[in-house]
């Protein structure tokens, strides 16, 4: 963007600049051509993918992290689920058997003597 600054050591004259971003230095730059602008360019390119590279690497790191923190949670689960089977199982198991057996107990007829 053209600004102008007015410049006390000329007697207030209007002294012409460019106020430019980052990204506008940028793509005025890609522009240019010769040894130096060549230079600037494949650095450019080289952090550009630097960086990219950088980035993949943390997702990875991110990704990985959330999957074993999934696993070790998922390990945690089955082995609680693992001990609940076991204690319940062998606290319902007997009651089950006693009831079972009473059941049976009422369900069988009743013979007659046949000592006679």
């Amino acid at each position: 963007e053209l600004c102008f600054k007015i410049n006390d050591l000329q007697n207030g004259k209007k002294q012409p600049f460019y106020n430019m971003t980052k990204d506008g230095f940028v793509f005025l730059v890609m522009g240019f051509t010769g040894k130096v602008a060549a230079e600037f360019k494949e650095l450019y390119i080289n952090e550009f993918n630097r960086m990219a590279d950088k980035l993949a690497v943390e997702q990875d790191d991110i990704a990985l992290d959330a999957l074993c923190i999934d696993w070790a949670q998922v390990t945690s689960n089955l082995t609680q689920a693992g001990r609940y089977l076991s204690v319940a199982g062998n606290q319902t198991k007997p009651s089950i058997e006693q009831r079972i057996a009473k059941i049976m107990l009422r369900k069988q007829p009743d013979l007659p003597n046949l000592d006679n």
